[in-house]
């Protein structure tokens, strides 16, 4: 019942119990101490309660103090994004200052072939206004960061701009995101990209799973459903990097056997795959 306490629990049972100790007392003279008390001898329960009580007190604590260190860090992570941010529109206004000063020496001829360096805001808004939507599903991020590159290669965006326009565009959603990310990788792009992904995108089982459960909608049309179901087959071919008939074949196979397991040993088949799957011979042997 003790075994699960820590020091502080023990000081904090020992003291609602009104037993005395010494400020350098050990763990095993508290655990000791409490064992010899009138209340453990003759009210066990009432111990064993106070036990749990206290215990479920000092975790609900930890909890509020950890949940307020990631609030902290993710505020200072907002911090940064400013920061990296201000700095982006100083390069920006730099550039900005050089192409006017380039521009005034060139000839009447070149002068049509001049580009204006856009805003960090306007570039925003460009990109914007040419990706698709954030997803609501999982499933969507694919389609989504497929739109957002084309954008990029539209507008020519900057490498260095990259990451911050993804961050602006995810909203609310960055916050998760810069949790997991280090303070020098925020102007990463194939990082940032990264971690979204991981954080976001469903796992394999699950893509499999959604679209075995996919129904038809009231308002959609078989068309739209067909469409629909097409992009979520394809999508969790991609996450099984199935890019061939014969690998496909393997696949379905598998993905048959596994229906076939029992809930326990299909964890274990899980654990075991990773993000990985087993081909029909290799799942067999398991």
């Amino acid at each position: 019942m003790l075994k699960n306490c820590s020091k502080v629990d023990l000081k904090v049972i020992a003291t609602e119990l009104g037993l005395a100790f010494d400020k350098k007392v050990t763990i095993v003279q508290l655990i000791d101490l409490i064992q010899k008390s009138n209340y453990y001898k003759k009210d066990i329960e009432f111990v064993e309660g106070l036990v749990n009580s206290t215990i479920e007190e000092r975790k609900h604590l930890e909890e509020i103090a950890l949940e307020k260190a990631k609030a902290e860090q993710g505020q200072m992570n907002l911090e940064q994004i400013k920061l990296e941010r201000v700095k982006a529109e100083l390069e920006l206004a730099r550039l900005r200052s050089e192409s006017n000063s380039e521009n005034k020496n060139e000839n009447s001829g070149e002068n049509d072939k001049k580009e204006s360096i856009e805003s960090l805001d306007s570039l925003i808004k460009s990109i914007r206004t040419l990706t698709v939507k954030l997803p609501n599903r999982p499933e969507g991020f694919s389609y989504f960061f497929s739109s957002l590159e084309r954008a990029f290669i539209s507008k020519n965006v900057p490498e260095k701009f990259k990451a911050e326009i993804l961050l602006n565009l995810l909203g609310e959603k960055a916050s998760n995101v810069i949790t997991y990310i280090k303070d020098d990788e925020l102007g990463d792009y194939s990082k940032v990209k990264a971690i979204v992904l991981r954080e976001f995108e469903p796992t394999p089982q699950v893509s499999l799973e959604n679209f075995r459960k996919t129904q038809r909608q009231t308002n959609e049309t078989y068309m739209q459903f067909a469409s629909r179901l097409t992009t979520s087959w394809d999508y969790y071919l991609k996450l099984r990097n199935v890019s061939d008939f014969e690998t496909l074949k393997k696949l379905v196979v598998s993905d048959k056997i596994c229906q076939t397991l029992d809930k326990e040993v299909m964890c274990f088949i899980s654990v075991c795959q990773n993000n990985s799957w087993f081909q029909p011979i290799e799942l067999a042997r398991r």
